[in-house]
């Protein structure tokens, strides 16, 4: 904004410097680093005033506020863990009050700040249309508050935490969409940010394994410990379900793509390190695709290359089967002892089917029972499964609004079949399907981030006068004279 106000700034070498900083991938790796030395070290507060710095940065001195993006993907996992009685890992900074004020300070100037950027963009910007999947989120918004109503549920506690979800699910697609030159904007740069994330990712999971009382007598009794300061160990597998689709676009695009491939190998071995079996089945067998996906579209020279590297990859993981079965056996004892267990998803299944025939219209809302009982309204119920879930907490209102909102992602993916909004869907895919298990959609991280910002990417490549090559392409006509 400041650029627009004081043109002179536009010339200024310094600030161009800064521009070139903020768009390039060294911000995404200086971003990296502050988020994973917070997460080992509990530095969150020093590092939410560098995001809101960097914010500041980008959102008055950038050309445009790309720089924000790796700020919003990567501040996500920057919250630290610590152990208390050999339990889950719990986030020592939110029992600092001081800590929490800061970081909540933090984040709100970061929100207005973004704020104001889209709007003024939206105002005096020559960008000025409605984002396409508007009337959608209008409906889900509308659905979130009005879950529960006309029920003995139905109270401010449930509004509130409707109007939270709707908020955070929304507030991503509707502000980056003004404040982002789509005119200007590589979509590699949304690839190589989600390859950024899931390295982040990776990195924390296998720090996960080296943590006090993981292994007990040389095995993983308990999965459960594996977890970060951000997320449990299904949050951490959904996470990087939709990252490692990332890598398999530039594999397919770049020269030495088989070391994208690499990447997305390494993401997929991170994936069955979570031990989460949602992100296992699903994410894997979403990975399996865009993987295939990929190599169809690859240079003949870079698909060899490739196929040659997967090769090697399962041999090697052949014979490291082979000669470490017992050791491979007790790094996943606790997954496999659990095996088709449903850990209780049963029951949460049948009691959100009782919720929706006790209130088929609008739901039991977000907290049921619990909330009726004065139960903390952070403990909503959660059917772990994300479907079940818009039955028993916002009935048939809720799942219309939903597909209403799912069909029309559906029309903008298929109304210009393109490679990047398919690599894109494939991710958003990954966690859809892993809802099925769990309640990503209803996540801050998941669905608020990843989910909004990718369905914000795949309208983002319809905004470029340049898009993408198709994934089907149609011979043009001939015009005879």
């Amino acid at each position: 904004m400041l650029i627009d106000a004081f043109p002179k700034l536009k010339s200024n070498a310094f600030a161009r410097l800064l521009r070139l900083y903020l768009a390039s991938p060294v911000h995404m790796a200086v971003i990296a680093c502050i988020t994973l030395i917070s997460s080992f070290f509990g530095w969150e507060v020093p590092a939410f005033y560098c995001y809101a710095a960097f914010t500041a940065l980008a959102v008055f001195f950038g050309g445009d506020a790309t720089g924000v993006l790796p700020v919003v993907g990567c501040g996500y996992m920057c919250i630290s863990y610590e152990y208390r009685d050999g339990k889950y890992p719990a986030t020592a900074v939110f029992d600092d009050p001081q800590a929490v004020v800061q970081m909540g300070f933090c984040i709100a100037l970061m929100v207005l700040m973004i704020a104001a950027r889209a709007l003024y963009n939206a105002v005096f910007g020559e960008e000025r249309r409605a984002p396409r999947l508007w009337i959608g989120f209008v409906f889900l918004v509308v659905s979130y508050v009005l879950g529960g109503a006309f029920t003995k549920y139905y109270g401010w506690d449930t509004v509130a935490f409707g109007v939270v979800n709707a908020f955070i699910i929304c507030f991503l697609y509707f502000t980056l969409r003004y404040v982002i030159d789509w005119r200007t904007f590589r979509m590699d740069y949304a690839f190589r940010l989600f390859c950024v994330i899931g390295a982040v990712v990776l990195v924390q999971v296998v720090a996960m394994y080296f943590r006090e009382g993981v292994f007990v007598d040389g095995a993983v009794k308990d999965r459960g410990l594996l977890g970060t300061g951000w997320g449990h160990y299904n949050s951490v597998g959904c996470v990087l379900s939709m990252c490692a689709c990332a890598p398999l676009y530039f594999a397919a695009k770049k020269k030495h793509g088989w070391l994208y491939t690499a990447l997305a190998v390494a993401f997929a071995v991170g994936i069955i390190l979570t031990q989460s079996r949602g992100s296992i089945l699903f994410g894997g067998s979403v990975f399996l695709v865009a993987l295939v996906l990929s190599l169809v579209k690859a240079p003949k020279r870079e698909r060899m290359f490739s196929l040659l590297f997967l090769g090697v990859c399962v041999v090697a993981a052949l014979v490291v089967a082979l000669c470490l079965w017992e050791k491979l056996r007790a790094l996943f004892e606790s997954m496999i002892i659990h095996g088709a267990d449903d850990n209780g998803r049963v029951e949460l299944f049948k009691e959100a089917w009782r919720y929706f025939l006790s209130a088929p219209a609008f739901g039991a809302g977000w907290g049921g029972d619990r909330w009726a009982d004065s139960s903390s309204p952070f403990t909503y119920f959660m059917a772990h499964n994300t479907y079940l879930q818009l039955l028993g907490s916002l009935g048939v209102f809720g799942v219309l609004a939903y597909l209403f909102h799912r069909v029309q992602t559906l029309v903008m993916l298929f109304k210009r079949p393109v490679f990047a909004k398919f690599i894109m869907a494939l991710s958003i895919l990954a966690m859809l399907l892993i809802c099925f298990m769990d309640c990503h959609f209803f996540q801050c991280g998941p669905s608020a981030i990843f989910y909004s910002v990718l369905l914000l990417f795949i309208e983002g490549v319809d905004l470029q006068a340049n898009a993408d090559t198709r994934l089907i392409k149609r011979k043009k006509k001939q015009v005879q004279e």
